[in-house]
């Protein structure tokens, strides 16, 4: 019986890298936006590994992976507030 089986913190991130790569193959892109009804854990995800990302608390080896398949580190809202301030 597995249902007391704990999931650990790896097994948690790679499953959403998991998802983030699928997302990446059927978008192009890794621009998950911040509200994706789709699935808003993964959003969620996404965004706190661009949060860890830019206060130094990501660790070297998750960010490394996340560089190495093109992660943006910037949301999609993010690009497109840049592009409204020019």
């Amino acid at each position: 019986d597995d249902s007391n089986k704990k999931v650990s913190p790896t097994e948690v991130w790679d499953a959403m890298f998991n998802k983030l790569l699928q997302f990446k193959k059927e978008h192009g892109n890794t621009l998950v936006p911040e509200f994706y009804p789709d699935d808003p854990a993964f959003a969620l995800w996404v965004g706190s590994q661009r949060v860890k990302y830019h206060n130094g608390s990501l660790s070297r080896e998750y960010a490394d992976r996340l560089n190495d398949v093109g992660f943006d580190w910037k949301s999609a809202e993010m690009i497109d507030q840049e592009f409204l301030n020019l």
